[in-house]
């Protein structure tokens, strides 16, 4: 019996091995932003404050992210300028991440000896490295190193960014107060094992904590946290109504912490110019995919031109819309001659296309 138990969980630690490697490589294309760098040249590029992961995140390493004037010695860079050079490069973020800290801060380390951008990348990197090289202020979040984690709250940390896929940076844990001394304690002698209770990767996450100092456990806990995931996401920056038209000054894009794992988000501003708000939406709001309708192509009460062709066959005629619709809706329109009704597809401004078999009821 204690042979089968031992092979099933060979088992189990393969498959976890396997999915662990599965979702590194399906993320292993990605740009993280440093918290600070120290650089040669008044160009700073791409590489001199992001980590580069992978050959496509690499072709952008010479991308100029931003330029000191004369008289500057530090700037600091966001995360969304950095995804905005990106995207004037035309990055694809379907097959590459942009990570990191929010702002990178960035010093000048002006020498006159200096001989060309050859030299400055390499410069710029062993500078880095250089405990001689004076640093800017670090961002308030520093990047957790998991591998050298002493403590619970260290090690639920580290569970917490294989569970939820994402960097120790972008995570944001609430732990409860009353489990301040626990998280504490210090686990460099003992193993660790944490369990999920419920399904949730983020907003609330319940776990249970096992503590074992050999083979013998020694102490258990349930755990109720609150966790929310760093992105940047098309916000509200005033108030919109439901069904406005959204136009330029109504969104931006910021970064946000979201509790909120399965609703898909728009992270393109473009992408929503000119849609109609699906409900009203307050300052400071995140956009989803579901927060915004397509623009009216057709409103109540306008005459429409339908269409329907069949094989080298086109039949037009002008009807009357019922309802209003956006593009690829089907709405309800009237033949004002015949006062009949039936369905057809928006195409565009104020045009419907009905199918062959719909062409008899409408023309009668």
């Amino acid at each position: 019996m204690n042979r089968h138990a031992d092979i099933l969980k060979h088992c189990i630690a393969t498959v976890m091995v396997i999915v662990l490697v599965t979702v590194h490589e399906a993320h292993a294309d990605g740009v993280r932003l440093r918290n600070q760098a120290v650089v040669q040249g008044r160009d700073v590029r791409l590489a001199d404050i992001a980590k580069l992961d992978g050959p496509l995140s690499e072709k952008f390493s010479d991308v100029v992210v931003a330029t000191f004037s004369p008289k500057q010695t530090e700037i600091s860079i966001s995360l969304a300028e950095v995804r905005s050079c990106l995207e004037q490069q035309e990055a694809n973020w379907a097959q590459m991440s942009l990570r990191g800290y929010a702002v990178c801060k960035v010093q000048l380390h002006d020498d006159e000896n200096s001989s060309g951008y050859g030299d400055q990348k390499n410069q710029n990197r062993s500078m880095l490295d250089d405990p001689s090289v004076p640093r800017v202020a670090a961002n308030p979040d520093q990047p957790i190193d998991f591998h050298t984690s002493l403590t619970v709250r260290d090690r639920i940390r580290e569970w917490l960014e294989v569970y939820t896929d994402t960097d120790g940076v972008d995570l944001q844990i609430g732990f409860h107060d009353r489990d301040k001394g626990w998280l504490d304690e210090s686990v460099w002698r003992d193993r660790v094992v944490i369990e999920p209770v419920n399904s949730q990767r983020l907003g609330t996450v319940i776990i249970e904590v096992h503590r074992f100092r050999g083979e013998t456990k020694f102490d258990s806990q349930r755990m109720t946290l609150k966790v929310s995931r760093r992105v940047l996401a098309v916000v509200a920056t005033r108030s919109v109504r439901n069904g406005q038209t959204i136009v330029p000054g109504d969104v931006a894009i910021q970064e946000v912490y979201l509790e909120d794992a399965d609703r898909p988000l728009i992270t393109n501003r473009n992408e929503i110019i000119g849609q109609r708000a699906a409900a009203s939406m307050r300052e400071g709001m995140v956009f989803y995919e579901d927060s915004v309708r397509l623009p009216v192509m057709i409103q109540r009460g306008e005459t429409v031109s339908v269409r329907s062709r069949t094989g080298d066959l086109m039949i037009k005629m002008i009807c009357r819309a019922n309802e209003e619709g956006s593009l690829g809706d089907v709405i309800e329109l009237r033949n004002e001659a015949t006062r009949k009704t039936f369905t057809a597809k928006v195409t565009g401004p104020r045009e419907a296309e009905l199918n062959s078999q719909a062409v008899a009821a409408a023309a009668e």
